[in-house]
């Protein structure tokens, strides 16, 4: 026990002075662990940002394709709307009785009315 004590006084006594140095060895390690840890973090950050702005402007495209389709469809809703009337159109025309016509005979000319 007595032998420890003496042991730790002696290290006190002449290493004091390498102490300090590991002391210091030992923060400036921790500094240098403290700004890896940041720069890792900094890295994990950059990437998640740049991930981040991918997946934004991967959403930006697609609402940018769903946009313009939304304005061709928009721009095209008047002629599919005619063109659904015209064939309504043509398609009850088939769909009537033909009328009789009746016209006047003329000497030169027929009329028909």
């Amino acid at each position: 026990m007595v032998k420890g004590i003496i042991g730790i006084l002696k290290i006190n006594a002449e290493g004091y002075m390498e102490k300090v140095y590991d002391l210091a060895k030992y923060k400036q390690r921790k500094r240098k662990l403290r700004l890896k840890k940041i720069f890792l973090e900094g890295r994990f950050t950059i990437s998640f940002l740049l991930l981040f702005s991918i997946d934004i402007a991967i959403w930006w495209l697609i609402s940018l394709k769903a946009a313009i389709i939304y304005t061709l469809l928009i721009l095209l809703i008047p002629f599919i709307i005619k063109g659904e009337q015209t064939n309504k159109q043509n398609h009850s025309s088939t769909f009537r009785k033909p009328q009789k016509k009746s016209f006047i005979k003329n000497k030169k000319t027929r009329i028909f009315k």
